[in-house]
């Protein structure tokens, strides 16, 4: 499963203080990939100003472990960080459902041994890798 996780670096936390609710996330600097900011929450839909954007998920992240702000993507780009204490989870109880992740092939007399090997391999990492194991 993969999840939208909230996250921001522990010096802009110690500087910014941390929200305890989404609306408290527009007094922060807003790290995105999209201006105006349109967040979903439950029971809750965020609409602000980013601070900074970023045409890359990877340029966000990096902005975010330097301490620019808060960002907002997929748990498994954000893995490593997290683990590591570079960025912090945020609002976890405010976090949507995650959604299962899909290997989609065609199947039948049509598949091909090759890409039915990978998809069991794709299977098994993905099921196995921590990145995906949301707590």
């Amino acid at each position: 499963q993969v999840g939208t996780v909230l996250c921001a670096s522990p010096a802009y936390l110690a500087t910014r203080g941390e929200p305890r609710h989404p609306a408290e996330l527009k007094q922060h600097h807003l790290i995105a990939s999209a201006d105006p900011v349109h967040w979903d929450f439950p029971h809750y839909t965020l609409k602000a100003r980013a601070r900074l954007r970023f045409a890359t998920v990877q340029g966000a992240i990096n902005a975010a472990v330097q301490g620019a702000g808060v960002i907002r993507a997929l748990s498994y780009p954000l893995h490593e960080h997290l683990a590591s204490g570079q960025l912090q989870r945020l609002l976890p109880t405010f976090e949507l459902p995650p959604q299962p992740v899909h290997v989609v092939y065609r199947e039948g007399r049509h598949a091909s041994m090759r890409v039915r090997s990978f998809v069991d391999y794709c299977v098994t990492a993905l099921r196995e890798h921590p990145a995906f194991q949301l707590a």
